[in-house]
């Protein structure tokens, strides 16, 4: 991130989630001022393997795929039937758009699209019926990629970089994930979202430049971070949906509803939505963007 305060750059290990902060005026000066770069302790260490659950092992239900584009698609078809596999991870250089995933794999839960540029993803009922959770970071070049990802027991979706272009396959996924219960996204760049799911808590859409229009419905909605939306004009909390009748009968839920606007544009419907909305604490104010901290 760059701002007033010069440039902010954040990182964190997947593997024992430690984060460090970098800082400094210019990108090419800067330094680590929260946190450490490497990690010493926890399961990501470099002492030796231990013990059998260490999670830094390589285990056989997970899979990771590189290589160029024709290695990366000969290794994943030799996956094509594997009832092992739980988690699935394909990792490229980003440049160009070759590989295909469209295979079965009856048992998949977790996958992971890291800078890959993918040409095809079909994710279903059919081929994929466990998949669990999504993470993609920079899926496809372009911008109308050949994605079909229908996966209805899906509950946590991360997307980072990707758009603009043709977002029916972003709509059409999240229609089907009524099972959701985290969405987190960083410049994921479309025009309009809708949420439908009962459990669904948390909603990240941090740097969504494009966004004009969110449609929610969420009963269990804790978290909105709208941060650095730049043209949010409308937010509709959705009063009736065909997922209220799967609620316990005289549902309440009375957690707060926190909302994160900062940097953020907001249009005045989408202000005066938020208002009303009966588990918002806030005010107006807190609405308001300021761009101390961009």
């Amino acid at each position: 991130m760059y701002g007033g305060n010069g440039w902010v750059e954040l990182y964190g290990c997947k593997a024992c989630l430690a984060q460090f902060k970098m800082t400094g005026e210019n990108r090419g000066d800067l330094k680590i001022t929260n946190g450490q770069k490497w990690c010493y302790e926890g399961p990501h260490t470099i002492k030796d393997l231990d013990a059998k659950g260490d999670d830094r092992r390589i285990f056989a239900d997970l899979a990771v795929i590189t290589g160029s584009p024709t290695e990366m698609n000969e290794r994943i078809r030799a996956l094509d039937g594997n009832q092992d596999i739980k988690v699935l991870k394909l990792q490229g250089d980003c440049d160009g758009n070759d590989v295909i995933l469209d295979i079965s794999l009856p048992n998949l839960k977790e996958v992971q699209f890291h800078d890959v540029g993918m040409e095809r993803i079909v994710l279903n009922q059919e081929l994929t019926p466990n998949v669990e959770k999504i993470w993609m970071q920079n899926p496809s070049q372009s911008d109308e990629p050949d994605f079909t990802i229908l996966c209805p027991k899906l509950k946590e979706c991360s997307i980072y970089y990707w758009g603009p272009g043709d977002f029916e396959w972003v709509l059409n996924m999240l229609e089907t994930a009524t099972l959701l219960e985290t969405f987190d996204s960083y410049k994921l760049r479309v025009g309009y979202l809708k949420f439908a799911s009962n459990h669904l808590r948390s909603i990240r859409l941090h740097r969504a430049e494009l966004l004009g229009r969110i449609d929610l419905w969420a009963p269990r909605l804790t978290n909105l971070n709208l941060q650095a939306a730049y043209d949010l004009q409308e937010v509709h909390f959705l009063k009736d949906h065909a997922l209220k009748k799967d609620l316990p009968e005289n549902f309440r839920f009375s957690s707060a509803l926190n909302v994160d606007s900062t940097n953020a544009i907001l249009g005045e419907q989408a202000v005066k939505a938020i208002l009303a909305h009966p588990r918002f604490r806030g005010t107006k104010k807190d609405l308001e963007n300021d761009f101390d901290d961009f």
